[in-house]
């Protein structure tokens, strides 16, 4: 699983974010079963590192168009398949905090 730097969230989605850390967001998504590896990366995408990496899962949130993930014909070249999940109205980081906000 890739997780994007702190620095990088901030300049993706506000002076506000993130809400947790980066070794805070690590520690919960390796302590999931199912996940076997938890690398930060810096860039403004994880292009470069699933490129390299060409896992056999891509796995992306609904809010994604599946032909414009990046790193998503790296990985489909290789075998690998890009899946998008579905999208849960409300559910999101950004809508949590806006309605503590407004409380």
């Amino acid at each position: 699983m890739a997780v994007n730097v702190d620095e990088t969230v901030r300049a993706l989605k506000g002076p506000d974010r993130p809400v947790n850390s980066l070794q805070q967001r690590m520690k919960v998504l390796a302590a999931l079963g199912c996940v076997d590896w938890v690398v930060p990366f810096v860039e403004e995408t994880p292009e470069r590192l699933v490129c390299r990496l060409k896992p056999d899962f891509l796995v992306k949130g609904g809010d994604n168009d599946p032909d414009r993930i990046p790193g998503g014909d790296c990985v489909r070249e290789s075998g690998g398949e890009v899946c998008v999940l579905s999208y849960v109205d409300g559910v999101s980081t950004t809508q949590i905090v806006r309605s503590i906000r407004e409380g």
